[in-house]
């Protein structure tokens, strides 16, 4: 059995205010030492609907640590609906490409 740790967005996300990605390498030693295997992001983490250049900061923050990211939760941002009046089967048929 593997043990992953989700981790919320406010941990890391290069857009969130006083959080610089420079810390990642400590958070994720951390969870190894908690004994993590891996680790689950939302996917508005990697930024889908952001700039590639978002994402590649994170990429290259990743890199050297010590858990990888196998997995991904919140597949679809709240913003876009799926049920309902609201729905938008443009962006709900755009998230898998992007995410």
């Amino acid at each position: 059995m593997r043990f992953g740790i989700c981790c919320g967005l406010g941990s890391f996300v290069a857009q969130i205010k006083d959080q610089p990605l420079s810390s990642l390498p400590r958070l994720m030693d951390s969870l190894k030492a908690a004994g993590a295997d891996y680790v689950e992001f939302g996917v508005a983490t990697v930024a889908p609907e952001g700039p590639e250049e978002e994402f590649e900061k994170l990429r290259r923050a990743l890199a050297s640590c010590p858990l990888r990211v196998e997995a991904f939760n919140s597949f679809i941002p709240a913003k876009h609906s799926i049920t309902g009046p609201a729905v938008k089967h443009r962006h709900r048929a755009a998230q898998p490409q992007r995410g």
